[in-house]
């Protein structure tokens, strides 16, 4: 095999996409706490430095995680969010 031929086979990293947490009210800080330390597994510290951040910028990106990954954090997200009766949403984007 040729080094030309070697590099077509080559895997191609799959696509990342990007988490958001979106606030459209002012949620409770300590409910958007809950949410990022329980669906997302943030730290205590980062869930507050999260928090603040979408307080303040109304969104904030969350994390980065391979397609089936984002979908059922954002899924699960939002169904927390829907059963404590919150004006959140978790949406995700392609990576570019």
């Amino acid at each position: 095999m040729t080094t030309a031929t070697l590099n077509k086979t080559k895997m191609e990293k799959p696509k990342q996409w990007l988490v958001n947490v979106s606030d459209v009210s002012d949620t409770p800080i300590e409910f958007t706490k809950d949410l990022l330390i329980t669906v997302f597994k943030k730290s205590v510290g980062e869930a507050e430095s999260l928090a603040l951040t979408i307080r303040r910028n109304g969104t904030s990106l969350i994390g980065v995680f391979s397609k089936d990954i984002a979908e059922t954090k954002i899924e699960i997200a939002n169904a927390y969010i829907d059963h404590h009766k919150q004006y959140m949403v978790a949406t995700m984007l392609p990576e570019d």
